[in-house]
C-alpha cells in the first residue's frame, strides 16, 4: 500500500532522509532531482520511502491535485501498513505539521 504525506518544512532533504533511514533501519537513500525539486528514495525489506522536497510551496500540488496546498514536502511510504507513530515521527523530523492524504480524489475513484 502507498501512504501519502505532505508538509511544509525548512529542513534539508538530506537531513530528513538520514533521520528516516536511521529511525526505520533503511538502506542509504539515493538522490536525484529535476527542475526545482529533489528527491531521495530508499527501499528496505518491509517498507520503501520516496521523499520529495520542492523549492516552492505550490509545486507539489500541481502534480498531485488532492495534495494539501502550500507544502514543499511529499513523502510516499510503501508498506503493508503504516508503522506505528510514523506521522508523528515525521512531524518531529520535519519540525512541522504533517498531513496524510489520499493520492486520488475519493469522489473520482481509483
Amino acid at each position: 500500500m502507498h501512504f501519502y504525506f505532505a508538509a511544509r518544512s525548512e529542513a534539508t532533504l538530506e537531513k530528513v532522509c538520514e533521520a528516516l533511514r536511521v529511525d526505520f533501519d533503511m538502506p542509504p537513500f539515493q538522490f536525484d532531482g529535476h527542475d526545482d525539486w529533489r528527491w531521495g528514495m530508499s527501499e528496505g525489506d518491509d517498507l520503501a520511502l520516496n521523499v520529495t522536497r520542492a523549492r516552492g510551496y505550490r509545486t507539489i500540488e500541481t502534480w498531485m491535485p488532492v495534495c494539501p496546498q502550500s507544502v514543499n514536502y511529499q513523502i510516499i511510504l510503501t508498506a503493508e501498513c503504516e508503522p506505528e507513530g510514523f506521522a508523528s515521527r515525521l512531524a518531529e523530523i520535519l519540525d512541522g505539521n504533517v498531513i496524510r492524504y489520499a493520492s486520488r480524489d475519493p469522489q473520482i475513484g481509483t
